[in-house]
């Protein structure tokens, strides 16, 4: 991405500041709401997986989860990353 390593554009647990050139890497030109999208269509992801880094970095991952129930990040998680379950 643009010259700047992807660990660096990957969320942590606490909130940072972005530099300038991450910026320019990851925010969308203009914030829109197209046909109740905001950043663009899913059928264009992009634009909009690269908005929401944005936030997600300078948020932190223990802010973000805040902002739904545990069982929908359990159910998340488990989708994506398969059953996280200790057996």
């Amino acid at each position: 991405m643009n010259d700047i390593p992807s660990a660096t554009l990957t969320p942590g647990l606490h909130p940072r500041r972005l530099n300038v050139d991450e910026y320019r890497v990851l925010a969308p030109e203009k914030i829109e709401l197209l046909d109740g999208w905001v950043f663009g269509t899913p059928e264009f992801p992009d634009e909009r997986v690269k908005a929401i880094r944005t936030v997600l970095i300078n948020l932190g991952l223990l802010e973000v989860v805040r902002h739904a129930p545990l069982a929908l990040w359990r159910e998340a998680l488990d989708r994506v990353y398969g059953s996280l379950k200790e057996e």
